[in-house]
């Protein structure tokens, strides 16, 4: 019986374990990033070279923009971890991590809204509507209710 059961459970363990295996071999091989999805796409359609290359250097700028800034966001995040570890809570030391790191949030959000707005002025007027609307969406799916007031299935700008 014993022996049974441990092969049952081996037999589970290797089925979940080559499950995660592919699940993260199909992930790894996808061309597009896991989060990105083709609708950003629609609003580089029409672009000529010149605009999408413009469009490419806003992408590497603001990554080089952000980069550092995720990477310490991290870090003070790791930091913050590592105090909910210890056996006593320093306060200071809590208040003064989420303070950085409320700092950090917000420079990446002005980054991002600066990023986006580029982004608009470097579209060609008829792909800006698109670029709006693709925001509109990226925001709200991405929160339960983006609209004050609005459960998210009610949302204006959800996806009906």
């Amino acid at each position: 019986m014993k022996n049974k059961l441990s092969l049952i459970l081996l037999i589970v363990s290797l089925c979940l374990n080559a499950g995660a295996l592919v699940t993260f071999g199909f992930l790894v091989l996808r061309k597009e990033p896991a989060e990105a999805s083709g609708d950003f796409r629609r609003c580089r359609q029409g672009l000529n070279k010149a605009e999408l290359d413009q469009v490419d250097s806003l992408e590497r700028n603001v990554f080089e923009k952000s980069n550092p800034i995720r990477m310490q966001l991290y870090q003070k995040r790791q930091e913050l971890l590592a105090l909910l570890k210890e056996p006593v809570l320093d306060t200071l030391k809590r208040n003064s991590l989420i303070k950085e790191i409320a700092e950090l949030q917000v420079r990446l959000e002005t980054i991002s809204f600066d990023h986006l707005s580029d982004l608009k002025a470097a579209l060609p007027a008829e792909n800006r509507e698109k670029f709006i609307q693709f925001v509109e969406e990226c925001f709200c799916s991405n929160s339960d209710s983006c609209c004050p007031g609005e459960s998210g299935n009610n949302c204006q700008h959800k996806e009906k």
